[in-house]
């Protein structure tokens, strides 16, 4: 995994969303301490996730997560295999769903978000998440994987009543605001 790449990225980022400095900084600084991307860093790691759309941009595909008990987008960890971040949101992706329409949006990093992630067992650590805005079909058939209870594409207006923190309503916001800019 490219550090360098994950840096520009976040300096790319840090210029489109100036409001977000703070937590930027906070990954970057997480960055250049070294081993950020090992999943057995006892502080924390990044992951890479993919807030899926279908193409009309009226749903977004979440996972009801069984440790965590959230419905939340997919992702996770980054493997050693990854060669780069796009690789470990995309194959989180296709792991969680098996869907085969999976693309990027944009190669920009969509959003990001630090949380600190509580077992029962007391291994807890921060997940600096890096997220990346996908796109799939619909009408595609999915499977739900074992680290999910639930697989469903929700409508974006109802997120709220799946999830209501923030950082993924903050992720809504971004959707109407992307696409209103575009005007796609």
């Amino acid at each position: 995994m490219n550090e360098k790449h994950v840096l520009e990225l976040l300096n790319t980022y840090s210029i489109m969303y100036k409001d977000e400095k703070a937590e930027v900084d906070k990954i970057k600084d997480f960055i250049n301490k070294g081993n950020c991307f090992n999943k057995y860093n006892k502080i924390g790691h990044i992951t890479a996730s993919a807030f899926i759309i279908d193409y009309k941009k009226e749903n977004t595909l979440l996972t009801h997560h069984k440790k965590l008990n959230k419905w939340l987008q997919l992702g996770g960890h980054i493997e050693i295999s990854d060669i780069s971040i796009y690789q470990s949101a995309l194959r989180e992706a296709y792991e969680e769903s098996s869907l085969n329409s999976l693309c990027f949006v944009s190669k920009d990093i969509f959003d990001i978000d630090i949380h600190l992630i509580n077992y029962k067992l007391g291994n807890s650590h921060y997940h600096f998440d890096l997220r990346f805005l996908l796109k799939a079909d619909i009408y595609e058939n999915f499977k739900i994987s074992n680290e999910s209870i639930n697989l469903k594409w929700i409508n974006l207006n109802t997120l709220d009543k799946y999830n209501p923190n923030w950082s993924m309503l903050k992720m809504r916001q971004k959707i109407v605001r992307h696409f209103q800019d575009k005007n796609v």
